[in-house]
């Protein structure tokens, strides 16, 4: 998580989160990437819905970063966006 530093810069208001995957050089690639790259998506899914990422940041909007490398070459890369707010129900 990369979260901004708003002590420092108080009209910050945008962090980062970012999972890589790696899939070795070796590894055939066939569908391989494909997978990993819909795994890693799922997994930012989850930890932006969490909400002890917006204790970490208050007001602060974050955005998923997902990358999937091929040995040393990127072999995918997506920004994955936070879930929609929700709206509080009246009780």
């Amino acid at each position: 998580v990369l979260a901004p530093l708003t002590a420092r810069f108080p009209d910050s208001r945008h962090g980062f989160v970012t999972e890589v995957k790696y899939l070795p050089r070796g590894a055939t690639t066939t569908g391989r990437v494909r997978a990993l790259a819909e795994q890693v998506e799922r997994q930012l899914r989850g930890y932006l819905a969490d909400r002890r990422l917006e204790q970490t940041g208050p007001g602060v909007r974050f955005h998923g970063i997902a990358l999937v490398f091929h040995g040393w070459e990127l072999a995918h890369s997506a920004e994955v966006a936070p879930p929609a707010p929700q709206a509080k129900s009246k009780s």
